[in-house]
């Protein structure tokens, strides 16, 4: 592939197009999706292969060897593509090769594939996002805390896999509103199960230790995302997570009880972070300075545990 035709243009041309560009010396292929005769068109010329739609559109270009993006090229491990292309995604999945690097752009991906986090690409994939394949994989960003595997368990199964922790009305979680946890009052986190502004937590948690199940935690930004540093920007800071949508509540006398949080969603879970400044009294400061700091507040939730959770927490409460 030359410098005059880059792989990344050759997305989303149709097939004829594609033709007219590189010829017609391919090979159809037949087989499963995720080898080198998988059904398509490979270019042995190129060591390059195209999947088409039903349009006849390239949708997908699995790269082999002797290709590069911008000079990330295979065998490289992620710290190096990083220092080429900058920060992506790092993800783990269940589905082909466990490791990833993503480059999301305004019409298609880039993927970098890895049989082992510290080891160096095997595969490069690049891709349109309307393409279901990149909807359907089962990923979490690489560092998400192991303790998310315990989202979905029951009440009583915590308490018997964590004898020494404790029931925790936590204050830091959510925007004027308790939230009910469960966790050492030392740790790094606490299992969040529902909220509300009064009521008796305790009594609905000890009644319900079975219906109740773990919705998401209450943390710190660090712990939550370990790859941040001590103090980021806004743009430093949602860049690095992939999050391009969020909503930040400023110096509105509207929004005066969220005033300095941030809401977004993050692996299908909604996000409470608190950038405001702490104060001397234990409180916290507004200062609009568009920076979070790694031991800011934070709550993720599944919004559908915690909802189930609500309902049957408020039956008790106030009865």
């Amino acid at each position: 592939m030359n410098d005059e035709l880059r792989i990344v243009d050759l997305i989303g041309l149709s097939k004829d197009e594609l033709f007219r560009k590189l010829g017609e010396d391919y090979i159809i292929t037949e087989g499963s999706a995720d080898q080198i005769d998988s059904v398509g068109y490979f270019y042995p010329r190129y060591n390059i292969k195209f999947t088409f739609d039903w349009d006849d559109i390239a949708e997908v270009i699995y790269c082999y060897g002797g290709s590069d993006i911008n000079g990330a090229c295979l065998g490289m491990n992620i710290s190096e593509i990083e220092s080429i292309l900058g920060k992506g995604k790092t993800l783990i999945s269940n589905n082909g090769p466990p490791y990833s690097l993503r480059y999301r752009y305004d019409d298609y991906f880039i993927w970098f594939s890895f049989y082992d986090e510290d080891g160096c690409a095997g595969g490069i994939t690049i891709g349109l996002w309307s393409v279901s394949y990149t909807d359907n994989i089962n990923e979490n960003p690489i560092g998400m805390p192991e303790f998310f595997n315990d989202i979905g368990k029951s009440f009583r199964v915590l308490k018997n896999e964590h004898p020494n922790a404790q029931i925790r009305i936590l204050l830091n979680g959510y925007p004027n509103a308790a939230a009910a946890g469960f966790g050492d009052p030392y740790g790094a986190y606490s299992y969040f199960f529902f909220g509300g502004q009064d009521g008796d937590f305790d009594k609905a948690m000890n009644e319900l230790n079975e219906q109740l199940k773990c919705a998401g935690f209450v943390t710190t930004a660090g712990v939550l995302f370990p790859g941040m540093e001590e103090d980021m920007s806004f743009s430093d800071f949602f860049s690095l997570i992939d999050v391009s949508d969020y909503e930040y509540f400023g110096d509105d006398p509207d929004t005066i009880t969220v005033q300095g949080w941030l809401y977004f969603t993050y692996d299908n879970m909604d996000v409470w972070l608190n950038a405001n400044e702490a104060s001397g009294n234990g409180g916290w400061d507004f200062t609009d300075t568009e920076t979070i700091k790694r031991n800011a507040p934070v709550s993720i939730v599944n919004t559908e545990i915690s909802g189930q959770n609500q309902a049957l927490a408020d039956a008790v409460m106030f009865n």
